[in-house]
């Protein structure tokens, strides 16, 4: 009986156990943080879409800044900005924004100004990210970049 010793059943145990418990984890419908409920997402699910429409207008796309600081300015309609970890669980119309340099996180902040202070001259890509108290995007995601010269 070569080939059917324990090794074998233990393989088969162990993978029919993980396709139970995948099943198990796809059948539940855990509440996955939609509507304004304020109800958590597990983790790794997707944040639910929000009204949110950020706009960088300051430095504008293409532009030359002078200086080791540029200042940036945003617009956001359609949700309310709060302090990261002020408000419980995840709400599409309440978050803050993500600021992002070159691909580097450089604030997370609930205001519209930043002084953003950068390290050197060149080429930059500034993202803003409006993101649920999870610091996690919605879906789909709300954000914008834009490509500056610094001198």
């Amino acid at each position: 009986m070569r080939g059917r010793g324990p090794g074998k059943l233990a393989v088969l145990l162990a993978a029919g156990a993980l396709v139970a418990a995948l099943a198990a984890g796809c059948s539940s419908k855990a509440n996955t943080g939609g509507g304004s409920s304020g109800s958590p997402s597990p983790e790794g699910s997707p944040n639910p879409a929000s009204p949110a429409q950020i706009t960088i207008v300051q430095p504008l796309s293409g532009s030359t800044v002078t200086g080791t600081t540029v200042h940036v300015v945003l617009t956001l309609v359609g949700a309310t900005l709060v302090p990261p970890g002020t408000v419980s669980g995840v709400d599409p119309t309440h978050g803050h924004i993500h600021l992002s340099l070159d691909g580097e996180i450089v604030s997370m902040t609930s205001g519209l100004t930043y002084d953003m202070q950068v390290t050197h001259t060149g080429h930059h890509l500034l993202t803003a990210e409006f993101v649920a108290n999870n610091h996690q995007s919605f879906s789909p995601r709300d954000l914008k970049t834009v490509d500056f010269t610094d001198q």
